[in-house]
């Protein structure tokens, strides 16, 4: 029963957001929201200037770049750009809420989250060896509001600083250890934490080298369908509740090649299958001329 009734509630956000109208609407509201932010920005004498994509957001990218990006670790420019993306989208929404880091080694994609951190919320680092030089890292974005916490991640439930957090993080990455038991463990802890407008990433999602975390974590989402992955790349997955799906597609489809490509990343983003066929996008590096490809039989049709 709550299947069915869930299955009729995302084809009726599915509809509401495939009608120009409501589409209008929605970009209409996104960029009041902007100017009434730039204006507020104005008022307090914060600075205004700069690029127009991600405005201070973007200059988080840029220190990121300068001072972090040649951590040494897994995070591939492409998944640094579409990090910068969507959480600087996060900021632009006032989606607010702390961020959790599972499994951080030497903080090279930790630091760009953090980067975007507002000074009130908690950024939670979890992995079994904390390495002090990490902690250093973190210490040159923000000196308050980290914890930092020495444990495996299947110790998180039991940790009361933590959950008592609620379902208050906007923001977090599994990256922990690779197996199908253990990503299936963070998914569970990640699903308990997640806010309602928050993006849940998963590490190596495709990829080839660890298919065990592939078939974790769409098993958990068939069985967990209030939660939807709205885009893959470079090996990372996205996933929001399905109820705030249609404002990352919309981003993802108006707005996510054009900021991407202002950040210096050459991607195709793929919609090559119909919004009833799991309603993904998927990111790659370039693909002949397409800034977006959709499926084989209409490459110029995206749909969501």
């Amino acid at each position: 029963m709550k299947k069915t009734i869930f299955g009729i509630r995302q084809w009726a956000t599915r509809l509401v957001y495939s009608n120009r109208f409501f589409k209008g609407l929605y970009k209409t509201s996104s960029a009041i929201h902007t100017k009434r932010r730039a204006m507020g920005r104005a008022l307090s004498g914060s600075p205004t200037d700069g690029p127009s994509c991600g405005s201070e957001e973007l200059r988080a990218f840029t220190r990121y770049q300068t001072e972090f990006s040649k951590i040494p670790g897994w995070f591939l420019p492409q998944a640094q750009v579409a990090w910068d993306c969507l959480l600087a989208f996060q900021g632009q929404q006032d989606i607010c809420g702390n961020m959790l880091e599972i499994g951080v080694w030497k903080g090279k994609s930790a630091a760009l989250s953090t980067l975007h951190a507002r000074p009130d919320e908690t950024c939670v680092y979890a992995d079994r060896l904390m390495l002090s030089e990490f902690k250093d890292s973190m210490g040159l974005i923000r000196q308050s509001n980290n914890l930092f916490l020495e444990v495996l991640s299947e110790a998180l439930p039991d940790m009361p600083q933590v959950m008592q957090k609620g379902s208050t993080f906007r923001w977090i990455h599994i990256d922990g250890e690779h197996s199908g038991e253990a990503v299936w463990q963070d998914l569970t802890v990640a699903d308990g934490l997640l806010s309602d407008k928050g993006m849940l990433c998963v590490d190596d999602f495709p990829n080839c080298a660890y298919p065990q975390v592939h078939f974790a974590v769409v098993e958990f989402l068939d069985q967990h369908p209030h939660l939807t992955m709205v885009a893959c790349g470079h090996n990372k997955g996205y996933i929001c509740h399905a109820d705030s799906a249609p404002l990352y597609l919309v981003f993802i489809k108006d707005e996510l090649h054009r900021q991407m490509k202002a950040r210096g990343a050459e991607v195709t983003i793929w919609k090559s299958g119909r919004p009833a066929d799991r309603n993904c996008f998927g990111i790659t590096d370039r693909v002949e001329m397409f800034d977006y490809r959709g499926p084989d039989w209409d490459p110029r049709k995206i749909e969501i």
